[in-house]
């Protein structure tokens, strides 16, 4: 009896292994980057006149993705099948890349939704830009909740050379027993980021923006659940509990 239901079995457990196989998709342009390779790779970026920020790339992805983050078999099979053909066209974008990013991030795993691809593809915006790609694994790992990893990819993304037009501007705020501590601004088109101890009570964020601009951001104190604010919430640099 047990031998024939296993029988029975076998040819559901194998179109269970297609389907999540064509949901996962992986791209053709990149391959898999093994994390601790990448960890113990020198930053050795060059200095360009023409360096793409954080801001730049997240708000270009968003032209590719819904507003909506819980997406229909229909409407992943859609936004899957119109991105990898964007990137067949231009595989080395980084906004097409981050956009797969945030898309298996976000995506419920019924419908494609897979944490290993959105490595896979940070891994890849890694290779094409080390900044962008540290802080794409830090977003991943984020995600993840498996904060420790979080954070090491940030301070890899501070080893990174600036290019000729970037400057590092640090945020701080200094307060002692924060459960939390996020901040978001122009430099990362609005979306939440992590502040990170760096002495008893300090907490701070260094990032990379264009020399021609300056910071516009709000620090989000002690609260996970308040929404993304939008860019005309924030006046000046202040902060919110």
């Amino acid at each position: 009896m047990k031998t024939f239901i296993h029988f029975l079995f076998i040819p559901f457990l194998f179109i269970a292994i297609l389907l999540q196989q064509k949901l996962l998709m992986p791209a053709n342009n990149s391959t898999a980057i093994n994390t601790t390779e990448i960890l113990l790779n020198t930053f050795n970026d060059k200095n360009s006149d023409d360096a793409l920020t954080l801001s730049q790339v997240d708000a270009s992805s968003e032209n590719f993705l819904p507003s909506n983050k819980i997406f229909s078999f229909a409407e992943a099979n859609k936004i899957r099948t119109d991105l990898y053909k964007q990137l067949e066209s231009n595989p080395k974008s980084i906004p097409i890349n981050w956009a797969l990013m945030r898309y298996y991030l976000t995506a419920p795993n019924l419908v494609g939704g897979s944490n290993y691809e959105a490595l896979h593809y940070a891994g890849y915006i890694y290779s094409l830009d080390r900044y962008l790609g540290c802080i794409a694994y830090e977003t991943v790992y984020n995600y993840m909740r498996e904060w420790n990893k979080a954070e090491e990819w940030y301070r890899n993304s501070l080893n990174v050379s600036l290019p000729k037009t970037m400057f590092w501007q640090e945020i701080t705020y200094s307060r002692k027993n924060v459960a939390s501590l996020k901040v978001v601004g122009n430099f990362n088109n609005w979306k939440m980021q992590n502040m990170y101890e760096k002495t008893a009570g300090l907490y701070s964020r260094k990032v990379m923006v264009p020399i021609c601009e300056g910071c516009q951001y709000k620090l989000v104190v002690n609260n996970s659940n308040i929404q993304e604010p939008t860019k005309t919430e924030i006046t000046g640099n202040s902060w919110q509990k």
